[in-house]
């Protein structure tokens, strides 16, 4: 059993209690059930699926903590897949060796990242969760050919 099982448990169960409460970026009280959490695990889990997301794959998340941080991770391990975290603190030369060692198939990260990402000076930007981000990883980041599946990002 794993924590994906576990979480099944009070969906069933209790579909309209609260699972999860917490702010979200922009400070505002996010109460969500744990139906609405079920639901949204889903729609990432969906996403991932999409984006060619399958068992035994990682997916690296470079995320504030924020409500979406726990459906995402919930999507993820519906897919049967690992999450490899990136800590924000990282500087972009470690952030370069995780995803080229950790070889995500994704990275999801969210707007205000992106210039840590891209290697810009220019301030960090805003983001609305839902949105959908691109980013490239940094150029040292990339793997050689034929090594690796690379990084994109898709919508929290």
């Amino acid at each position: 059993m794993h924590l994906g099982d576990l979480f099944a448990i009070p969906v069933a169960r209790q579909p309209l209690r609260h699972a999860l409460r917490a702010r979200d970026g922009e400070g505002r009280v996010v109460d969500w059930t744990y139906a609405e959490l079920d639901r949204r695990a889903a729609a990432m889990a969906a996403a991932l699926a999409a984006r060619g997301v399958g068992p035994g794959d990682r997916v690296a998340f470079y995320l504030a903590n924020r409500p979406e941080f726990v459906s995402a991770y919930l999507g993820v391990l519906r897919r049967g897949a690992a999450l490899l975290p990136i800590n924000l603190a990282y500087r972009r030369r470690e952030i370069a060796h995780l995803l080229a060692d950790g070889e995500p198939r994704l990275l999801v990260t969210e707007g205000s990242q992106r210039p840590i990402l891209r290697g810009d000076s220019a301030g960090r930007g805003r983001s609305r969760a839902g949105s959908i981000h691109r980013p490239a990883p940094p150029p040292a980041a990339r793997a050689p050919s034929g090594r690796g599946r690379g990084a994109a990002g898709f919508p929290l």
